[in-house]
């Protein structure tokens, strides 16, 4: 792995967490942030296997930030009395009636 400052390493890092927002595959986040063909297998491989590394919490942080956001939205508009949206938050309540 190429040695980064602590700097570099943070901007990375953040970068990686904002394409995962943009719901960016990871792949092509590997290669939009310069990762060799070997980190990038290994980031792929680390996300699959759940380890706990930098890049796959940011990565992981960023798609959960989507998903909140995206969940928060489905709740108001069936709140609002969307049709199309309560279905959606129903599905949400239940996820959490099993903790």
């Amino acid at each position: 792995m190429r040695c980064l400052s602590k700097y570099e390493a943070d901007e990375i890092l953040a970068s990686i967490t904002d394409m995962a927002k943009a719901l960016m595959p990871a792949r092509e986040v590997a290669v939009l942030v310069g990762m060799t063909a070997e980190e990038s297998e290994s980031f792929i491989y680390a996300l699959k296997n759940e380890f706990e590394l930098p890049v796959v919490t940011a990565y992981r942080k960023g798609r959960l930030q989507t998903k909140l956001d995206l969940r928060k939205k489905v709740v108001a508009f069936a709140i609002k009395g969307s049709p199309a949206a309560q279905p959606l938050a129903d599905s949400y309540l239940k996820e959490n009636e099993y903790l």
